[in-house]
This record gives structure tokens, C-alpha cells and sequence, in this order.
């Protein structure tokens, strides 16, 4: 029997409220121990990043050295963006770019509370334009991974009994970030819910002169009409790219998952 959504969202709100009650807890990162909102560590996201992406941590760990860069586009509760703190040490900086008012508001929870003085929250969501308003999808209120600029388009995938709301926020490209802040990342994150090529094409300059390691999530059922995975995959070619799925592979498609992105002009990167 499935639950009608009003009374699936009902019960959702219901249980958030009591986890909302609950003391932080402490989580191990890297041999440190960090608070974790409670909200964060009961949720979906976790037990993904920790359970099915070991390739994600295994790529980050192995190219983020003291001193680096990192983006985090879409940055949701935080939890990569955590993990590459100690990574980049104090001479580092983490910038992720997170739209969703709660999920924003955990974020600078997380960073408040650990006093992590090198991240830096972004409260926009990154496109291929700069906007001062443009439509931004919430699923289930904003607590949710699946919040995007293109989730709640009507007949996507997966999104029939959600409660999906439209806020007005703020875009920027990656190309306006780096130009105004003076810098260029040495790993870029993107995990954006069918936005990924509106990011990449906002990003061309970041693409063809700094050449960073990207480490992208594709959700094709997600992507807008008109778009599709071989736009992206040409994309990244146009620019040097070699893409390679979470066994190592090199791809010539995409499919739905994790790729990790890399370019031969990149200034290489001892793997211990």
C-alpha cells in the first residue's frame, strides 16, 4: 500500500521534528572527531556517501593536498565538503555552493559549531548564467538532496508524490566565482540533480585555462528536455577531459552515477 503523499509528507515532518531534538554527534573524520547536526546524520545522504561512494572518498583523498582549492556545488548537508577540510589544511579553502534554505542553514550549523575557519558557505546555486532570481526547485520543503533547478520541471522521474515548492535565488558560473574571488579551484564537485550541464557550460573559461579535476554525478532522468548525458560526456572532450566511471574505467557514455574527470594539462598529482 502506498501512503498518499500528504500524509507521507505529514509523517516526514513529524519524525524531522524529533530528530531535530536530538543532541549532535560526534563523527570521525580522517582520525578527528567533528559534531554532526542530527538531521545530517539520520539522513538519506549520509549512508550514501559513507556506504556507496567509497570511489568519491577515494578520489577526493587521493588529489586534495594542503593548500588546495576545493569546490562543492551542491554541497547539500555538507558531508564531502567536510571531508575535504583536513585535506587542504588551514593554508586551504572550501567553498560550497548550497541554494536550499535548510540545507544551508546545517551547513553553517556544521561550521559554526566545528570552527572550520577555512570553509566558506556560498548560499547560491551555480548555472550556466548569472541571475538574481531564478526558479529554484524544493523537495519535501528543501530537506532533501533532490532539491535543483530542474527536479521539479512537471514529468520528471521520481517525483510523484513529492511536495516540490519554487523559491527565487541567486545563480552564478563558476567562471563569475573564480574571476571575482581571484582564484581558480584544484577539484571541483558536482552534484546538482540534472543541472550539471548548465554548470559545466557556465564554467568554459575554468575548463579551457586552469584545467581542475572534476568529480561529477549524473542523473540523466533529471536532465531538462533538450539536454542529454552525450552533451555532457562532448562537452567535457571539447576541453581535453577523460572521463572514468567508479571502477576506473575510461567511458566513452554516461550513465546515471560518478564520474571522475581529468585532464592531461592538469599539473599531475602523486597518488600515495
Amino acid at each position: 500500500m502506498i501512503m498518499p503523499s500528504n500524509l507521507r509528507n505529514f509523517a516526514k515532518k513529524t519524525v524531522l521534528s524529533f530528530v531535530y531534538k536530538f543532541p549532535p554527534l560526534p563523527q570521525q573524520i580522517h582520525g578527528k572527531w567533528v559534531w554532526v547536526h542530527p538531521r545530517a546524520r539520520f539522513s538519506l545522504s549520509t549512508k550514501t556517501f559513507f556506504k556507496g561512494e567509497p570511489h568519491v572518498q577515494t578520489w577526493v583523498t587521493e588529489r586534495l593536498k594542503p593548500g588546495h582549492i576545493f569546490f562543492d556545488v551542491g554541497a547539500h548537508h555538507g558531508w564531502v565538503s567536510m571531508w575535504t577540510l583536513p585535506l587542504v589544511g588551514q593554508e586551504g579553502a572550501v567553498y560550497s555552493f548550497e541554494p536550499s534554505p535548510a540545507n544551508l542553514s546545517i551547513l553553517e550549523w556544521h561550521r559554526t559549531v566545528n570552527s572550520f575557519s577555512q570553509w566558506m558557505i556560498v548560499p547560491k546555486a551555480v548555472s550556466d548564467e548569472d541571475a538574481v532570481e531564478r526558479q529554484f526547485f524544493l523537495i519535501d520543503s528543501g530537506d532533501s538532496p533532490m532539491n535543483s533547478l530542474t527536479t521539479g520541471i512537471p514529468g520528471m522521474p521520481l517525483m510523484e508524490g513529492r511536495d516540490v515548492g519554487k523559491i527565487s535565488i541567486q545563480t552564478i558560473t563558476l567562471d563569475t566565482f573564480c574571476r571575482e574571488m581571484g582564484m581558480r579551484p584544484n577539484l571541483v564537485k558536482i552534484d546538482v540533480e540534472g543541472a550539471e550541464l548548465l554548470v559545466l557550460r557556465g564554467a568554459r573559461r575554468l575548463l579551457s585555462e586552469y584545467y581542475p579535476t572534476i568529480i561529477l554525478a549524473v542523473h540523466p532522468y533529471w536532465l531538462p528536455p533538450g539536454q542529454s548525458p552525450a552533451q555532457i560526456i562532448e562537452l567535457l572532450k571539447t576541453y581535453g577531459y577523460t572521463v572514468f566511471n567508479s571502477q576506473g574505467n575510461l567511458v566513452e557514455a554516461l550513465c546515471s552515477g560518478e564520474y571522475l574527470c581529468l585532464n592531461a594539462k592538469a599539473e599531475p598529482i602523486a597518488i600515495q
